[in-house]
């Protein structure tokens, strides 16, 4: 069985909806929210991590809400602010706030990717919770089940040759046997340097550059390589 990993914001999924929908809406939310859902048992130990990050009182949610407000205008990386975003993220989908973009050659190439035998993983920045949340509330309705394996930074960051290759340890994959697919060079690098195959995905937006990967404007270019998968 091959295996195909996938990156989300910019491969799969629009760069614009990312920035221009989740992001503002978790920067509008995460101050209420953490007021709102201070004592939950999912949200006090992220609040307590956070504070301690910060050396401030896990009660002062106001200082809090705006570091973390900062850190979303920063597009920083914290595990923390990534698994809280998540939390926010839910509660906007499960509001009718917005759904989950998908492109259109998505859904149907991952049907027939898993109809000839593949393995479908994601490797995305975002929290595993997040990046499920996106399948189950996505434009075309419930697509979570065709991805079987959710990767996010805790297994290292993307620019990574190492977090590649544990990746491949997980699913019980050779790293040959692996196509890792993201806008990224520096991601397609380092899988490639953890000796992953790889494709560059030149979605709108995303700007050409010199990088020596295979590269597909959709996956429907792939359709004749499906049935070796």
């Amino acid at each position: 069985m091959r295996g195909l990993l996938f990156d989300l914001e910019g491969t799969t999924t629009s760069l614009a909806f990312v920035k221009d929908e989740l992001f503002p809406y978790a920067r509008r939310r995460i101050p209420g929210f953490l007021h709102d859902h201070r004592d939950e048992p999912a949200i006090r130990p992220i609040v307590a991590r956070l504070a301690q990050q910060l050396g401030t009182d896990p009660a002062d949610l106001t200082t809090i809400g705006a570091v973390l407000q900062n850190w979303i205008d920063e597009d920083r990386k914290d595990p923390d602010l990534k698994e809280l975003q998540g939390f926010v993220w839910e509660e906007g989908y499960r509001g009718g706030a917005y759904q989950g973009h998908l492109y259109p050659d998505v859904v149907p190439f991952w049907e027939r990717a898993r109809a000839a035998g593949a393995l479908l993983a994601i490797y995305s920045s975002g929290s595993e919770q997040a990046q499920r949340l996106l399948l189950q509330h996505s434009g075309g309705g419930d697509v979570s089940g065709l991805i079987a394996r959710h990767f996010d930074t805790r297994v290292g960051a993307k620019t990574d040759p190492a977090s590649y290759a544990r990746i491949a340890t997980s699913l019980e994959l050779a790293p040959p046997e692996i196509e890792f697919f993201s806008d990224a060079v520096p991601e397609l690098d380092a899988a490639r340097a953890a000796g992953l195959r790889t494709c560059r995905v030149l979605r709108p937006g995303v700007p050409r550059l010199p990088h020596g990967h295979p590269e597909i404007a959709t996956f429907s270019e792939l359709d004749r390589e499906v049935g070796r998968v």
